[in-house]
């Protein structure tokens, strides 16, 4: 904390003034978790839990006072009408660290800043966010470390992912108008995380759930998904820290906990069938995911909520695959049977005509999952003529089915045949620090791999030909 009551007394001022500023904006924040005085308040306070109270006199009051500054000022910049004129709010998000420099700048004087220290701490507010390369900020700024002070506020930014971040009433209201899959991911993220935790000891920073084993199937998606989102910001920062010398993390990790309510379970798991939906190349991957989703829903006990929740779940994730992948013609069959029995909305419906409804497109979807397995079985009793003869497979275009055909062949024929896998370079995704994370022919040839295959060739051409 600061000692200096001259900088006490002036960060105590850049406080007020941020305060001020946030009340004066009237606007409804987007369907994002919140930005305002309360998250710049938690960004103080993840400051002083990434570096100890042993090691934080190791930065000079005038290091402290800036970095402090740059907690409160960040995301001023998201203030639409901050700059003078209303901005549409998209081109506010992207550009906030930008407008939130130039905020810093231009109103020093408002701030109490002499202008160098206005231009140190504009800085600090560039480099806050992932979208800048943490290289490109200034190593010094004479004996102030300008890169370790941004990779400080860029990691307290990041942690800052707990309950504390959203507003239930507010949260309640994007529901009611509208909520896209992803944006209402990052609010229940929200409310999931109770805490985030640096372990100096380990040197890992720790994201306390609370969700409980027993809440959903498929933990490991969601935990996955919330440690990477901490870990990527970690990574573009963890050389300056362990550089620094003050504190520094190397890995992050999850811990669950005692359990969530019983009216998040559901979304729980609709968020989890989400991400496995962008996840999976395969068609019957994708299916059996829909089809795992819809079944418990069709289940809750007030029927008019699971009508709704269906609809929404048809109109938002169903018809978004279909629109990505117009392949998928047993999605587009799922689709057509909850079409067939859910027309009208449940305003218009009474509560035995809702249940009706429910239960047919419940003993539909079961038809066509026993029907579908049974095709499945009989796929799989002629593939074993085709995977006698001992010749070599080439495969393009990821199929689970193929897997699980070939899972079933004898080791003999797994040991002395040549998989080629031809498809390597679609849908490829790479993270920030542009490492390939996934990639449709290397997840193939993993697979096969796993599944006892010694001869499994593939070549992949992401950004450069390499043989994998």
């Amino acid at each position: 904390m600061l000692r200096d009551k001259q900088y006490i007394k002036r960060l105590g001022f850049v406080r007020q003034h941020v305060r001020n500023k946030w009340e004066e904006n009237k606007g409804l924040p987007a369907r994002y978790t919140i930005h305002d005085a309360s998250h710049a308040e938690s960004v103080e306070k993840a400051i002083y839990k990434l570096i100890p109270k042993t090691k934080y006199s190791e930065l000079s009051e005038e290091e402290k006072f800036y970095l402090l500054s740059s907690a409160w000022l960040h995301d001023i910049g998201m203030i639409p009408d901050l700059l003078g004129r209303k901005e549409e709010y998209q081109k506010v998000r992207s550009q906030h660290h930008i407008r939130s420099m130039k905020y810093v700048e231009e109103q020093r004087q408002e701030l109490g800043l002499e202008l160098g220290e206005a231009k140190t701490i504009a800085q600090l507010c560039k480099y806050h966010t992932k979208s800048e390369d943490i290289l490109r900020c200034q190593r010094k700024f004479g004996e102030i470390s300008l890169r370790l002070l941004a990779s400080y506020l860029r990691l307290a930014d990041a942690i800052h992912v707990d309950k504390t971040r959203v507003d239930q009433s507010l949260f309640k209201i994007f529901l009611e108008i509208g909520m896209p899959w992803d944006s209402k991911y990052h609010w229940l993220k929200s409310f999931w995380i109770e805490d985030v935790l640096p372990d100096f000891k380990n040197l890992t920073i720790t994201i306390q759930l609370l969700i409980s084993q027993d809440d959903a199937q498929d933990l490991h998606i969601i935990r996955n998904m919330i440690e990477q989102e901490v870990r990527t910001e970690l990574y573009t920062v963890r050389d300056i820290l362990i550089r620094g010398g003050i504190s520094y993390f190397l890995d992050v990790e999850t811990k669950l906990g005692p359990g969530i309510e019983d009216n998040q379970k559901i979304d729980l798991m609709q968020i989890i069938g989400n991400i496995q939906l962008e996840q999976k190349p395969s068609a019957s991957d994708v299916v059996a995911t829909i089809v795992s989703t819809t079944l418990p829903i069709l289940d809750l006990p007030d029927k008019r909520q699971a009508y709704s929740i269906l609809k929404t779940y048809q109109n938002e994730v169903i018809k978004a695959v279909i629109k990505n992948r117009p392949c998928h013609m047993l999605v587009k069959k799922i689709d057509r049977l909850i079409e067939d029995n859910m027309k009208e909305n449940e305003q218009d419906l009474s509560d035995i005509q809702i249940k009706d409804n429910i239960n047919n497109v419940k003993t539909k979807i079961q038809e066509f999952r026993r029907f579908r397995e049974e095709r499945v079985k009989t796929l799989f009793s002629f593939a074993r003529s085709i995977l006698s003869d001992f010749g070599s497979v080439l495969l393009f275009g990821y199929s689970n089915l193929v897997i699980k055909a070939l899972e079933r062949a004898k080791s003999k024929f797994k040991k002395s045949t040549m998989i080629y896998v031809c498809e390597c370079s679609a849908k490829n995704q790479y993270n920030e620090m542009n490492e390939l994370i996934y990639c449709d022919g290397i997840k193939y040839a993993s697979k096969i791999r796993k599944i006892g295959f010694t001869g499994v060739y593939s070549k992949c051409q992401p950004k450069i030909d390499h043989l994998c």
